[in-house]
């Protein structure tokens, strides 16, 4: 990685910065201004960099990897903004495809932002109103794992998510909650709690300096309550 970030510019790393997802930042049309092999041009171009940066991580795990060491791609499926487009599902799937030659990926973990992200419908194009996880998995057929993620705070939800994915993904429950999946692997799931007290930060074992860029994060998913959130606010500042 570290050889291509030479040829950034300050605007590919402001939104490397605010999308955290390098790779799309290339198969973006909204963030990829470059001209060159790597532009946007051409849907080729904008995916050659995530099928490089995919080559050479395959290399290294050949090389170097344990037995057993196990590749995941997280990645959002489609990009809108209102009626524009960054990319399409239809674009992201023929990138997966590739990426799927490329390297031996173990499992594809779907993210966005917003609520309750594992019910997000697509926005735009021929797949327009239908649920994104179920256009995803039923692409990929047994090709590799799915996760759903996004919003996933409670039994109910993991559930319902896993409907079109083979595994669930949840984070933020587990910021009050660290025995979420075994309360529920118990059968305790009235037991699980998602509410949080500054008094509970010693027995939570949470350094308060982890707050600091974890909050606003927390408040676009909303998977902890407002009144949560609320006290969790007040160790960011």
């Amino acid at each position: 990685m570290c050889a291509c970030i030479a040829f950034f510019t300050h605007q590919i790393i402001d939104q490397i910065i605010k999308s955290h997802f390098l790779i799309h930042i290339f198969l973006s049309t909204f963030s990829n201004k470059r001209e060159d092999e790597y532009g946007a041009d051409t849907l080729d171009n904008r995916i050659r960099f995530g099928i490089k940066v995919l080559e050479a991580v395959q290399r290294v795990i050949e090389a170097e990897a344990p037995e057993g060491f196990i590749l995941g791609y997280r990645c959002t499926p489609e990009e809108t903004r209102g009626s524009e487009v960054g990319y399409t599902v239809e674009e992201f799937l023929y990138f997966i495809d590739r990426a799927m030659e490329a390297a031996d990926i173990h499992y594809l973990a779907t993210a966005s932002w917003g609520k309750n992200i594992y019910k997000q419908t697509i926005r735009q194009g021929a797949h327009k109103g239908e649920l994104m996880n179920r256009v995803v998995y039923d692409h990929i057929a047994g090709r590799t794992a799915v996760m759903a993620t996004g919003g996933i705070n409670s039994p109910d939800k993991a559930l319902e998510a896993i409907e079109y994915a083979d595994m669930v993904g949840a984070s933020t429950p587990f910021v009050t909650e660290p025995e979420f999946v075994t309360k529920i692997a118990d059968g305790r799931e009235d037991d699980i709690d998602l509410e949080f007290t500054e008094d509970r930060i010693k027995d939570l074992a949470i350094p308060k300096q982890a707050f600091k860029d974890m909050i606003e994060l927390m408040d676009i998913g909303a998977s902890l309550s407002e009144k949560t959130r609320s006290e969790l606010n007040k160790l960011r500042k």
